[in-house]
C-alpha cells in the first residue's frame, strides 16, 4: 500500500488550475490536457464566469473526501498514541520518578496525549490546507468574469503533464499545483 493511501482517499490526491481570459483558451487548454497528460474526460474541468456548482466542479469526490477523514484521523491517531507509547517507554527505562511510581496510569496518559495529538493533525490533514491557493484562484477568476481549467490527476506523471500543458497552451493568467 503506499503511503499516501494510508492518509487519504481520494483517487486525485493533486489538483492544477489555471486561469484564462476567454473561453476558447481555456478550452483548448484542457483539450490539450486531456491529450498531454492521459486524463479521462471526469479529470478536466472547464470553470466559467459565474460557475452555479463551483464546489462540486473544484472537489468533485465527496466520498472520497469522507474517506480521507477517516484515514487521516486513524492513521495520525494510530501515530500518535504509539510517539506517545514510545515516549513513556524512554521515560520508564530513564527511571522517571513520576513514571516509575504510576506506570499504568503514566502510560494510559502519555499515549492518550500521543493519540489526540495525532488526532489534531489528522484534522489539518484532512483540511487539505494545500488545496486553498488553487480554490481561491479559482474563486476569484470565475468570480471576475474570467474561466479556470482544473485538472484532477491521479498519479505523479498525470499531474506533471497537466502542470506542464497548462504552461504550453494559451497564456494563462495564473497557474497553480497542490502537493
Amino acid at each position: 500500500m503506499k503511503l499516501r493511501a494510508l492518509f487519504f482517499g481520494e483517487r486525485s490526491v493533486t489538483k492544477v488550475a489555471a486561469v484564462y481570459d476567454n473561453p476558447e483558451e481555456a478550452r483548448i487548454a484542457a483539450d490539450a490536457m486531456r491529450r498531454e497528460s492521459g486524463m479521462e474526460a471526469w479529470q478536466v474541468r472547464i470553470l466559467r464566469p459565474g460557475e452555479p456548482d463551483f464546489g462540486a466542479e473544484v472537489e468533485p469526490e465527496d466520498d472520497g473526501i469522507w474517506h480521507t477523514v477517516l484515514r487521516a484521523h486513524a492513521t495520525c491517531g494510530a501515530i500518535g498514541l504509539g510517539l506517545g507509547l514510545l515516549l513513556y517507554w524512554g521515560l520508564l527505562s530513564a527511571g522517571q520518578p513520576a513514571v516509575a511510581s504510576s506506570p499504568w496510569l503514566a502510560a494510559l496518559a502519555i499515549g492518550g496525549f500521543g493519540m489526540i495529538f495525532g488526532l489534531i493533525a489528522g484534522g489539518a490533514v484532512s483540511m487539505r490546507p494545500d488545496h486553498t491557493p488553487l480554490i481561491s484562484a479559482a474563486r476569484k477568476a470565475v468570480g471576475s468574469g474570467r474561466w479556470a481549467v482544473v485538472g484532477h490527476p491521479v498519479d505523479e506523471h498525470q499531474a506533471a503533464a497537466a502542470n506542464l500543458s497548462l504552461h504550453r497552451h494559451g497564456h494563462p493568467r495564473e497557474a497553480v499545483r497542490t502537493f
